[in-house]
């Protein structure tokens, strides 16, 4: 019997005042230290009214963070744990576009094969073959904000509309997350294939058969299964807009009558379009933890601090001595360098951070320091290979207290340093830990010029 394949796809889908340098703000300094960070060496005698300075205490505390914007950026999904951070768990809400094609003549003679849910990862934190299981079950009401945080809790339905274990295959992992799956006429990207129950099937029949009917599909939460982790699990991150996440509904024609006796299989698509609500939530628990331990100290300066993606937790940084450093001089600051080591015996499948985010910590709320708003290259935050360490450049945000001192203002607030800031498109929502030596082994090291009459 001849069979003839048809798809049909719904509708795709606070600034301040400028430091002066006195002329040495457009040249980089350097004293007889091999470890200056980012100065140029200058000839014998050159500068010698520059002072290097280094002796700064720092204070260190681990601070739990706030929910974070989690609607329509990254998707996690899975659970992972390390005797650091205790466990994190990801889960996802989303809805799908449910628009309606024509349906075929004699629509009526098609009967329903499958419904599958395809979802396509893009990337894995962990241990790859350490996912653990999913589970699906539909959305009791609509998603129709557009400001969801990561600590939303989504209403379900109780009964399990499918589900699916997060392990990758080992062998398909060498080329993640370009594995292609199906014969050598139609490769596709590696996808999760989910089968639905019947009741979804049938529902998303109706929707295809019937644009009038007013019943509503609200959408799936794809949930991890409440079991303990192995070893240190997975999180895994889905591209969800991509033409392979998405509900494909199976159907055929098997009438003996139909377009002489031919069996007509349709394939009816309902894609993750942009207009679709996609959001993560993120539960972490922290019992027995170190990072449990760091947020209940009372100590203002630990030895390590703990920064977590997914609103985990920040570092808060305190340096006392900075408002009272110019004791009525007038300092010009011509570099102030904040370096902040990473601790080396923490658990390895902690990836380091591409950068990370130093805020002012004020009181009204934190902010971007001025050195961030003015120069983001010269603020450096990335990890330096060569010293284990990240390094700021708060030069701008140093000569802003010295100068608010001598005014008898105290705008020496602190710092916090984070993972993920959510008025930053590029950092949105990110999966990382890590553990950091703070307080002895920080150290600011300020190079300036009294200028004082």
């Amino acid at each position: 019997m001849k069979r003839i394949l048809k798809i049909l796809s719904t509708q795709r889908f606070a600034f301040w005042q400028a430091v002066v340098f006195l002329g040495l703000s457009s040249v980089v300094f350097s004293c007889k230290d091999d470890n200056l960070v980012g100065l140029e060496i200058q000839p014998e005698g050159e500068f010698d009214g520059v002072v290097a300075f280094d002796s700064f205490l720092i204070n260190t505390t681990t601070r739990q963070a706030d929910p974070v914007n989690s609607f329509q950026l990254q998707n996690y999904l899975g659970r992972i744990s390390s005797a650091e951070f205790g466990e994190t768990t990801t889960n996802i809400a989303v809805d799908f576009v449910i628009g309606t094609v024509s349906p075929l003549e004699n629509f009526e003679n098609y009967t329903i094969d499958s419904a599958v849910l395809h979802l396509m990862p893009t990337a894995f934190y962990g241990k790859f073959d350490e996912g653990p299981t999913v589970e699906i079950y539909r959305l009791s009401n609509p998603l129709d904000s557009s400001s969801y945080k990561s600590d939303f809790e989504p209403m379900y339905d109780m009964d399990l509309v499918g589900s699916f274990s997060l392990k990758l295959p080992t062998d398909s992992v060498a080329t993640f997350p370009k594995i292609v799956v199906g014969d050598s006429n139609s490769l596709e990207p590696y996808q999760f294939r989910v089968p639905l129950s019947e009741d979804i099937a049938n529902e998303l029949r109706e929707w295809f058969a019937d644009s009038t009917d007013t019943k509503s599909f609200n959408g799936f939460y794809l949930k991890v299964k409440d079991e303990p982790v192995t070893n240190n699990g997975c999180l895994t991150q889905f591209s969800l807009l991509t033409a392979e996440s998405r509900i494909r509904l199976y159907m055929t024609n098997y009438s003996d009558t139909a377009n002489n006796n031919t069996t007509e299989d349709v394939i009816v698509t309902f894609p993750i379009g942009s207009s679709a609500h996609r959001v993560s939530t993120y539960r972490h628990n922290y019992t027995g933890s170190d990072i449990e331990t760091a947020l209940a100290s009372t100590n203002i300066s630990d030895e390590k601090v703990y920064l977590q993606g997914l609103a985990g937790s920040k570092a808060e940084i305190k340096i006392p001595a900075l408002n009272d450093f110019t004791a009525g001089r007038n300092l010009a600051v011509s570099q102030a360098i904040l370096t902040i080591p990473v601790d080396s015996t923490q658990t390895e499948l902690f990836a380091l951070y591409p950068e990370l985010f130093l805020l002012d910590d004020d009181p009204s709320g934190e902010s971007l320091t001025l050195d961030y708003l003015y120069s983001q290259g010269r603020h450096y935050a990335s990890y330096d290979e060569s010293i284990k360490s990240y390094r700021f450049d708060i030069t701008r945000t140093v000569q802003k207290i010295f100068d608010a001192s001598n005014n008898g203002t105290d705008v020496n607030y602190g710092f916090t340093l984070n993972a993920e800031v959510p008025t930053i498109s590029r950092s949105g929502n990110r999966w990382y830990q890590l553990v950091l030596l703070g307080s002895e082994n920080a150290q600011l090291k300020i190079f300036y010029t009294d200028i004082t009459d």
